[in-house]
Parts: C-alpha cells; structure tokens; sequence
C-alpha cells in the first residue's frame, strides 16, 4: 500500500490524539477512499517510529458483545421402559429349539422365546428396553456433538 503525505500526516495527526489503531484504519479509509487495515496502521507507525497509546473500547461496544443466548430447551424425560419380564417367567428357549415366533433376547446362554412383536426379533418387553437403550446412546452421542461434528444432524 502506498501512503501519500497526506494520508500520513493524518496518520500522525490521529496517532498523537490518541486513537487506536483500529479508529485510525477507519478514519483514513473513510477520508481516503483507500483500504487501510489496523496492521497496515501499526506497521506504518512502527516503521516512522510513532507510538499508538489510544485503545478502543471495543470490548464494551455493542458490536463487540455477543448476542444474547437463546433459551435453553428442556425435554421432558423418556418415558420408562417397560419392566422386563423375571427370568424364571420366561420360557428361555435353547437356539436349536428357537421358532419363528420367538423372542431372540439373550438371558444368558438361553434366549427369552416369548412371542415376538411383528417386525421385530424381541417381545414387547425386550424390544422397548433395547430401543431404549439404543436411543439413549444416540442422545448422549448426539448430546456430545458427535454425530453433528461428523454429520451435520
């Protein structure tokens, strides 16, 4: 960039008045018509051996503070899942004895083997717990910013 006496005497002018480098970039590119950037200001003012005292108050400006937050969204709670049934009440069904219309729920080496809800492999019971459970980690991923850093959800 070059600097024009006029445009330096300005310089001087506003450094000695105690404007900031920011105020002064401001002034000059408005007076000037020229771009002048607050480093463009410092290093000129560096290089003529001038000092800038001025600060400004941008901190306490209200284009500087941030915009207020916006409520924070309280969910009601997930519902409870249904209670599972106890292990003695389930038919607990080996794999080789397993038919169509069983559950596919582990409990232990056995699986549960109570009828199964239609488009699931679990029983009511089972299947509302594992959804649940599967829910649950999708929130806390979700919740931790995961999936939105990595996807965009």
């Amino acid at each position: 960039m070059q600097w024009s006496q006029p445009m330096h005497d300005r310089l001087a002018g506003l450094a000695s008045d105690g404007f900031s480098a920011k105020q002064i970039a401001v002034t000059l590119t408005r007076e000037f018509r020229v771009n002048v950037t607050r480093n463009a200001v410092i290093g000129r003012c560096h290089r003529q051996g001038m000092t800038l005292t001025g600060t400004s108050d941008v901190r306490n400006s209200p284009s500087y503070l941030a915009p207020p937050r916006k409520a924070m969204v309280v969910r009601a709670a997930p519902p409870p899942p249904l209670p599972l049934p106890p292990a003695d009440e389930v038919g607990k069904v080996a794999l080789a004895d397993l038919e169509d219309n069983h559950c596919r729920y582990l409990i232990g080496d056995l699986y549960c083997g109570d009828d199964r809800v239609l488009g699931s492999s679990y029983c009511e019971a089972h299947r509302s717990a594992t959804v649940q459970s599967v829910n649950n980690y999708l929130n806390a991923i979700r919740n931790d910013g995961y999936l939105l850093r990595r996807y965009g959800k």
